[in-house]
Formats: C-alpha cells, structure tokens, sequence
C-alpha cells in the first residue's frame, strides 16, 4: 500500500473515532500495515476507547518495540495498568492526531510541574519605626454557581448549584447501550455544549455503569470510563475545548429494569 494512500486510510480512521464510530475506525485500520507505527498508535487508541484493552495493551507493546521509548505507548501501558488496578483515577482529555484520548492521573489539587511545588516566599519583615498599613480586606465575591444553575435548566436535565460548583445530571440514560449515544441524549448535549463557552473553568464528567456478572462490583469500570470521554468529546464540538475537560469513572450500581437504563449516562461537576 503506498504512502499515500496509508495516510488517506488513517485520516478516514481518525475521523471515525471522533465521530464516536469505533467499529468504522478499526475497518480502515484493519486494511493497513500491521507494523506502522502510527497505525499501531491510532489501533491502540481505537480499541482502548472501545473497552479492548487486551487488544490496545497488544497494540501498545507493539509500539513501543517498534519505536523503543515511545511517550505515546508508555503512556497508554500506563493507562491500562491503571485501570486493571480498579482504581478510579481523574483523566485529564487531550488530542492527539485528531483522536480523543486518556492520559495518565491527573494530580488531584494540584498540578505537575517540572520542578516540583516551588516553596512558598518567606514575608521580608518592616524596617524598625516604619508604620504597617493594614492590608485591605477584599471584597466579598458572589459565587457564580447559581446564576449558571439557572442558566443551563432545561427540560432533560437538571442543574444544582451546590458548594460553588454546578452538579448536572440528566432526566434519562444518555447512552443506548455501550458507548452510543441516543438520539435524546445527543440532542441534550449539542445543546449543552455551546452554552458552557466562557462559563466554565473545568468540567469534571462522571461515567455510570451497571455491575455485570462476572465483572467488577466496585472501582469504576472501562464502559463508565468511555462514556464520560464521549460525552466530553460531544460537548467539546461547539463548546469548552477539551482541555476543560476531566473524566472519572462512578462506582458500579446494583440495578435492573428500568434503572439500569437509567444508569447509562454521564454525570457534569462545572466549575464556574
């Protein structure tokens, strides 16, 4: 298969896995060489988001012996390790190569710098005699939560100002089932999206699932993982950039019937 058309495949590959189409994404990728770096990376990325990791572990392995020390695949063995433990862990949303993609934990309360926590500067003490004005007391600031609680109502779902975030959950289950939204649940979100923009410093999306037999009962599960990064990706079309944007898995529930459908959905913490 010449250059050419490799690209042409991986650009159509690429563009399926932001669509949400993952089934389309591995039959472009499936046609191409097996050994290419970059297609093992958009293979890893494909089949990870689609709950694979057997498959996106296999792929990555691949990566890395084929491109020793590549940051793309360590950082992608990270992740599934990470999610074999059964530990929830925040993830921080990013691009890469047009394809939405996990990173490792993002450190909760802080950031990670280069250099460490810099220390904090010691106060440089008054020469003796000279008068020490009392700093200003500033101003109280009005918590912005409840005016963008308000804004963002509306029918489908339901907006709560609490403890100077908004907390947003959703009348009905998001998802048909796996990681497809439904035609309701698509609707709400490109709704949603663009009346974020400028609203919120960060969005935290909260992935639900049901306990199946034979999986885990507790510590969040890959499908809760997936459907928060879908719905991240569906807001970030016309709304916050995905940088925004912070994804974390519930903890499994014990339902049936009705509420298990219920349950296939997605809950927003936005920092205004």
């Amino acid at each position: 298969m010449s250059t050419l058309t490799t690209e042409m495949a991986l650009a159509e590959a690429r563009d399926a896995a932001r669509a949400g189409d993952l089934a389309g994404a591995r039959e472009h990728l499936d046609g191409l060489d097996s050994a290419d770096p970059e297609v093992l990376d958009l293979r890893a990325r494909v089949l990870a988001q689609d709950g694979d990791l057997d498959g996106a572990e296999q792929a990555w392995r691949a990566l890395d012996a084929a491109r020793p020390g590549d940051p793309a695949a360590a950082a992608g063995l990270a992740a599934v390790a990470d999610l074999r433990s059964g530990r929830r862990r925040r993830r921080r949303v990013v691009v890469v190569a047009g394809v939405v993609v996990l990173l490792g934990a993002v450190a909760v309360g802080g950031t990670l710098a280069a250099g460490g926590p810099s220390a904090p500067e010691a106060p440089v003490a008054a020469a003796p005699g000279t008068p020490v004005t009392p700093a200003p007391v500033p101003a109280a600031v009005p918590d912005p939560a409840p005016a963008l609680a308000d804004a963002l109502a509306r029918p489908g779902l339901t907006a709560r100002a609490r403890d100077g975030v908004v907390e947003v959950t959703f009348d009905e289950g998001l998802f048909a089932g796996g990681t497809t939204l439904t035609t309701g649940g698509r609707r709400l979100l490109a709704d949603l999206g663009p009346r974020l923009v400028g609203q919120v410093r960060e969005v935290e999306v909260v992935g639900r699932s049901v306990a199946v037999a034979g999986g885990p009962s507790s510590g969040g599960s890959t499908v809760a993982l997936a459907r928060a990064q879908s719905v991240a990706a569906a807001l970030a079309e016309d709304g916050p950039p995905l940088t925004t944007f912070d994804l974390a898995a519930a903890e499994q529930t014990r339902t049936s019937g009705d509420d298990a459908a219920r349950s296939r959905t997605v809950e927003l913490r936005l920092t205004p």
